[in-house]
């Protein structure tokens, strides 16, 4: 089932658009499986290899609570594309208070939550997020969190 130059199905729960107007399914309904869903692959390629306008089109579907949610994986590579995927919505959302959406989706909490990642590069990239758009500073191993 194709639907355009971009659009194909993925495991009958998301379809990538065409256009910023045709959304076929909320992306929030992929939070609430047991594993990752294909669709936040999905997402995370369009929040980071799109243009701002598909972008912002996909945060006004809850994508930001479906990344949030999928912090929890303990799939490494899942984990940096959804970090390289927030860190460009939160670039390309400044204006728009999408660190806000991202902290209601207990998003700062999960990105806390990675400080204690075994992984270093994990724990970098959450780290840079949270100091560039969370003022949130390293202070050994405690985080103080100073505004959103």
């Amino acid at each position: 089932m194709r639907f355009g130059r971009l659009g194909r199905k993925v495991s009958g729960e998301f379809v990538i658009f065409s256009s910023p107007s045709k959304l076929i399914q909320h992306p929030s309904h992929i939070t609430h499986s047991p594993r990752p869903s294909p669709a936040v692959y999905v997402i995370c390629n369009i929040c980071t290899n799109s243009v701002p306008s598909f972008i912002h089109f996909c945060v006004e579907f809850d994508s930001i609570l479906a990344l949030t949610t999928n912090l929890k994986s303990s799939d490494k590579p899942l984990t940096l594309t959804i970090l390289s995927a927030l860190s460009n919505i939160l670039s390309i959302g400044k204006d728009k208070n999408y660190a806000i959406m991202v902290d209601e989706a207990d998003g700062v909490e999960a990105l806390e939550k990675l400080q204690e990642h075994e992984d270093e590069e994990v724990y970098m990239k959450a780290l840079r997020i949270l100091e560039k758009y969370f003022n949130v500073e390293e202070v050994g191993f405690v985080f103080l969190s100073l505004s959103v």
